[in-house]
């Protein structure tokens, strides 16, 4: 079996472009959350979590100067992260041994809009098209897999694709994920009254709900460890299949999927130095996450959420915060979570309060979403970078 070694990363949410601007903000402890009042996406306000649109058009433009072909908003922020990321790599592209992943919950879902049904292709809104423009702008040898398993997404495709390497199947696996704001997701999670109309505030107990954002993101696997700074120990998933959108309250599925994640990668729960936390603040999520962790003996571990920065940006949530927690590893700091102050669930979980320097050798990072799905991830600091 081969070891999984992650390399190039590269991320865009509403606190920047890129790893440092990113990274500066959080640990400076700003939030890209907002109250938006915006017609496309509500008739009421929300608060949620915005890329700087116009940033982003002058940065695309930059960096694909002359394309024959348009594409929708989701699929550039693909196009974008995969290339800044694919600057730094030694491998080509377009080779058998060379796989992309795509994850996303929603996709092309904005073009539903009257507004824009008429400019596009019918089949554009399903996830396969976008995935087949990927494909053929980037001449890869290889059809492009998709994962869109609700909010797991972003850690599951990770998950897939260390799969694949450990297996022998692919040597290298580009792990993309984007989301965007819509009218279609505003106005589902507002039929869920999940929303909260201020920052969310996860694991404190005057939580009220979630906040909608959007970012994308790519990390590169490799079975190749030069120059690595990371790699995935293993990682596992799990369905209670408890409820079509609550997650089940005992937290005895997020809890297998540690485990066995755990199991996979040869290791217990007391060399885990940090736990990234799905940490939506809800009610029901927060405290199963709370459940979970107790039930794996990890209370003592440090554990954050890092919504309050950018809020919950779906599909790419776990690529997003699994780099993140990365390059936090790297330097050994600990992100608050932004917007705790009371403990708020019943299990007596470490959450970061204040942003610290702390050893971090090996973290897990966690999921759960709609359907009953959980899953967990562990990485590991390469040697060569301790």
């Amino acid at each position: 079996m081969h070891e999984v070694f992650v390399h190039s990363t590269y991320l865009v949410t509403s606190l920047g472009f890129g790893i440092r601007e990113n990274m500066d903000k959080l640990y400076h402890e700003q939030s890209g959350s907002t109250l938006i009042h915006d017609q496309k996406y509500s008739p009421e306000a929300f608060f949620g979590s915005k890329i700087e649109h116009l940033r982003f058009a002058t940065e695309f433009e930059n960096q694909f100067p002359s394309l024959s072909i348009e594409y929708t908003l989701f699929e550039k922020l693909l196009l974008f992260v995969i290339q800044k990321s694919i600057q730094n790599i030694s491998f080509p592209l377009n080779t058998k041994d060379t796989l992309l992943i795509i994850s996303s919950t929603k996709g092309n879902i904005d073009l539903l809009a009257k507004s824009e049904r008429d400019k596009w292709e019918k089949e554009r809104i399903f996830l396969w098209k976008s995935a087949e423009y990927i494909q053929k702008f980037f001449k890869l040898e290889n059809k492009v897999a998709i994962i869109s398993n609700a909010c797991i997404s972003g850690v599951e495709a990770i998950s897939v694709g260390a799969r694949f390497i450990r297996s022998g199947k692919f040597k290298n696996v580009i792990v993309a994920g984007a989301d965007i704001l819509s009218e279609f997701v505003v106005s589902g999670f507002q039929s869920f009254q999940s929303l909260s109309l201020e920052q969310c505030k996860p694991f404190d107990s005057g939580r009220s709900g979630l906040n909608l954002g959007e970012a994308a993101a790519v990390l590169i696997l490799s079975s190749s460890e030069n120059k690595s700074f990371a790699k995935v120990l293993g990682s596992a998933s799990s369905n209670d299949a408890n409820h079509i959108s609550g997650p089940s309250r005992s937290g005895d599925g997020l809890f297998l999927a540690i485990q066995s994640a755990l199991m996979e990668s040869e290791i217990t729960a007391n060399q885990l130095d940090f736990i990234s936390a799905h940490g939506t603040a809800t009610d029901y999520n927060d405290e199963m996450e709370s459940k979970a962790l107790s039930l794996a003996n990890l209370e003592s571990v440090p554990v954050n959420s890092l919504k309050g920065y950018w809020g919950h940006t779906l599909g790419a949530a776990g690529l997003v915060e699994s780099i993140v927690s990365i390059e936090a590893m790297k330097e050994n700091k600990l992100i608050r979570t932004l917007g705790y102050e009371n403990h708020g669930v019943s299990k007596n979980i470490s959450v970061v309060a204040s942003t610290k320097t702390h050893r971090i050798d090996t973290f897990l990072k966690t999921a759960s979403g709609f359907g009953g799905t959980n899953a967990a991830i562990i990485f590991q600091k390469h040697n060569q970078h301790d």
